[in-house]
């Protein structure tokens, strides 16, 4: 593969490709010998399905597109729920891997079908065969994965020529994601017109912060934001009423959305989470949708649907809006809906644990000392599972693409690793991965990773010995829980062998939190979480709930 390693190189330097994630192996020796010495950093974890997140870390962060390198076959096969992650999450991805074994028997060697299993759940599975023009087709492959709605690609370099002509391969070319100068006019007077619009925002938006905050002082819009998009507007924004607490805000949220007599969704896939469970209502009519995706567009159902890229689409539309004109939402009436907003997000408050050592105990508390521990620009990463419910709920998000979660596949593991790609496409930001137990027994040991390669990285595991959120969810429908304890080991042990910096997180946590992001070298946390005040009210809930089910059921 040494001419086509070659060229993938070519194609990676040209495209400024910093970063490739990926372990080498017996069918990618040719690939890794070329990328020797070149300018894009080879990253190696423990393993591929971490490859696969660190890269959708670095993809999230910054909007670029994540290189992940996997042999085929195993390798690739581990980085799955990755790619579906990246699929759900909108996160580009370049995969470059080589193609199915061919011969060798009946049982090939690693053999299994690569592009069936795939083809669901990336946008394209190029095979490129070594005389075609390789680095041509990295190259299209590179734009695929962020063109429209961004997401994974997948390249297998093949290691004949006979796949060498297959035009029907080639990676389409991107649509056009100009604005109509119509629509941009229509939806123009439509604003003007608006009493009370409302802007929502997604992370296709986060490219055009600084031109979305002049939209929303021009047209004195509130805010909401998908938990993608958080940021894009400040939340210490007057106009902000970003709310983000999974089960509980919908009622408050549709209650501002039943006055708004327009709606400009930005960049938003209208997915699960970006719409607390599908539990927004959003009329079609007054709903204007902006996006670069046409499946976004079509599931979204808005009566206005705009195809632009986001970022275009908002600087032709500031040329058609007057500048500083009072219109908008009155400062008392934005002070009423936040005051509903904040009661009923404060109801899941009665469920959440308590942090031991840690002034009043409250998650809020702690998030609060993150908050100003970090610059607005630092970056929290989290996993799946209760501390992050707790994070979105908690934590104010200031700028773009500094809350990465694993949004809408929730995978397990995500936290840590994502965390490092994250480091890594942002050198000179803090970063600062929250994980449970949990979630860091799945990829604890990538802080050898973080170690190696000498990262600026906090980690602060919530420590409770269970899998927090479902054993509640136990509780709450059966009474009792089952198979959520988990084994947690001597974290302060671990971190010393790795080489990683360890403390509990007891006393001043905002003067530990900054010190650990000043230290420059990856830092262990260990928070103790003890259960919630109510948790035994929740237990008998349940119990009775489990009883007069087995009663219906014999009834």
């Amino acid at each position: 593969m040494s001419a086509a390693g070659n060229a993938v190189r070519r194609a990676l330097e040209s495209l400024d490709v910093r970063h490739a994630f990926g372990l080498p192996g017996e069918r990618n020796l040719g690939l890794y010998d070329a990328l020797r010495g070149s300018s894009v950093r080879l990253v190696v974890p423990t393993h591929e399905l971490a490859a696969a997140f660190m890269a959708q870390g670095y993809a999230r962060s910054t909007g670029a597109v994540g290189v992940v390198l996997a042999i085929p076959g195993p390798g690739l096969a581990y980085t799955l729920a990755g790619l579906v992650e990246a699929q759900h999450d909108s996160a580009p991805l370049l995969v470059l891997t080589g193609a199915p074994r061919e011969g060798g028997g009946a049982f090939p060697l690693q053999r299994f079908d690569q592009a069936a299993v795939l083809a669901p759940v990336v946008k394209r599975v190029l095979r490129v065969g070594a005389d075609a023009d390789v680095e041509a087709a990295v190259r299209g492959a590179h734009e695929l994965a962020r063109s429209g709605e961004p997401g994974p690609v997948v390249v297998e370099l093949a290691e004949g020529s006979r796949e060498a002509d297959r035009p029907e391969e080639a990676p389409p070319e991107a649509p056009s994601a100009e604005p109509d100068e119509r629509a941009v006019e229509a939806v123009a007077r439509r604003l003007l017109a608006a009493r009370r619009p409302v802007v929502l925002t997604g992370q296709g938006a986060a490219g055009a912060a600084a031109g979305v905050r002049r939209l929303v002082a021009r047209t004195g819009a509130a805010v909401l934001a998908t938990t993608s998009g958080r940021g894009v507007v400040p939340e210490d924004d007057p106009r902000s009423l970003v709310v983000d607490a999974p089960g509980h805000g919908a009622d408050a949220t549709n209650a501002l959305l039943a006055e708004a007599d327009l709606v400009l969704a930005l960049g938003c896939k209208l997915s699960h989470n970006g719409t607390l469970g599908y539990a927004l209502i959003l009329d079609p009519e007054r709903l204007v949708h902006v996006d670069a995706s046409d499946a976004s567009l079509a599931a979204g159902g808005a009566s206005t649907p705009v195809r632009a890229d986001v970022q275009a689409f908002v600087a032709a539309l500031e040329g058609r809006l007057p500048d500083g004109a009072e219109r908008g939402w009155s400062d008392d009436e934005l002070d009423r809906h936040r005051r509903a907003l904040g009661a009923e997000a404060a109801t899941a408050d009665r469920t959440e644990p308590v942090l031991r050592g840690l002034g009043d105990g409250s998650p809020q508390a702690f998030f609060a000392a993150l908050r100003a521990a970090l610059p607005r620009d630092g970056v929290i990463v989290t996993d799946s599972g209760l501390h992050q419910q707790l994070a979105r709920r908690h934590f104010r998000v200031l700028e773009p693409r500094t809350l990465l979660v694993p949004a809408d596949f929730q995978s397990m593991g995500f936290g840590l690793p994502a965390a490092i790609g994250a480091a890594h496409a942002t050198p000179g930001r803090p970063v600062v991965a929250v994980v449970g137990d949990g979630g860091f027994a799945l990829s604890g040991l990538e802080l050898l990773t973080a170690v190696r390669d000498r990262l600026p990285l906090t980690v602060v595991v919530l420590v409770d010995g269970h899998l927090g959120l479902i054993r509640l969810e136990q509780l709450a429908r059966y009474g009792r829980p089952t198979a959520v304890e988990t084994a947690v080991p001597d974290l302060g042990l671990l971190a010393r062998s790795v080489g990683a910096r360890h403390q509990r997180l007891e006393g001043d946590a905002e003067a530990i939190l900054r010190e650990s992001v000043q230290a420059g070298a990856p830092t262990l946390l260990e928070l103790v979480a003890d259960d919630p005040p109510r948790l035994r009210g929740l237990r008998a809930v349940g119990g009775a709930r489990r009883v007069v089910r087995g009663l219906r059921r014999r009834g």
